[in-house]
């Protein structure tokens, strides 16, 4: 798979935009190219092809639990117990408020809910289970976002040319600073994220040959190794 460097993409975008001085700092430059990096990856991601490296983390008697903070999307929650899984259905906060922190209801969990407790003294977010569970385990397993890039020669990689739309959108970004007109950079936005579309969807077709079994989420059954569920089952960030 193809490598770039920070000071690569960067050119690159400068070059798009017909920057030739220094009126976008190196710093704006590279806090752009932070966020259209993280954006390219979950538009991606929200296609149907996930790269992210996934993250496992094992929970002990869940009530409410801190979310991992570097993780972009909840891929799936299970209870484990002598080497098997139990998938925990998902279901949105309202769904799943019976009760509160340490409420009367325990036993073991058959709802889990991302929980935005953002207020004017926290920035959090919370997974919720329903019942609490004082005696379980279970795994909770994450898409991690993408590490921060701080130095030119920081490297990334992308499959298929995928990196130019990140690079046109910083060009944009660029221009929009400008002031400049954005037309033919948005005439090129749009013709990359339709090749990515495509590309995609072919991956997608491709691997669309057999019937998932859905029995561990669907009928609450204990399995030998989880089953990942499809991107449309993600809770997002």
């Amino acid at each position: 798979m193809p490598v770039f460097t920070v000071s690569q993409i960067i050119n690159r975008a400068a070059a798009a935009a017909d920057m030739h001085d220094e009126f976008v700092s190196f710093e704006q430059w590279l806090a752009w190219l932070n966020v259209e990096r993280a954006n390219l990856q979950m538009f991606i991601v929200r296609h149907g092809m996930p790269m992210q490296n996934l993250q496992v983390e094992t929970l002990l008697q869940p009530d409410r639990v801190a979310l991992q903070q570097d993780a972009v999307a909840l891929v799936g929650v299970w209870e484990t117990r002598g080497g098997r899984f139990r998938q925990i259905q998902i279901r949105d906060f309202p769904g799943n408020f019976f009760q509160n922190t340490g409420g009367p209801s325990t036993g073991p969990a058959q709802f889990v809910t991302v929980e935005d407790a953002n207020t004017a003294s926290t920035s959090q977010m919370f997974l919720r289970f329903f019942p609490r569970d004082p005696v379980g385990t279970y795994i909770a397993v994450y898409a991690q976002a993408p590490p921060v890039l701080t130095a030119l020669t920081d490297a990334m990689s992308f499959p298929m040319g995928m990196e130019e739309l990140m690079v046109l959108k910083m060009a944009k970004k660029a221009l929009v600073k400008e002031e400049s007109d954005t037309e033919a950079i948005d005439k090129l936005i749009t013709q990359q994220e339709k090749f990515i579309e495509e590309f995609v969807a072919a991956r997608v077709l491709t691997n669309s040959g057999a019937v998932k079994n859905t029995d561990g989420l669907e009928r609450d059954s204990w399995v030998f190794e989880p089953l990942y569920p499809e991107v449309n089952r993600w809770i997002f960030f």
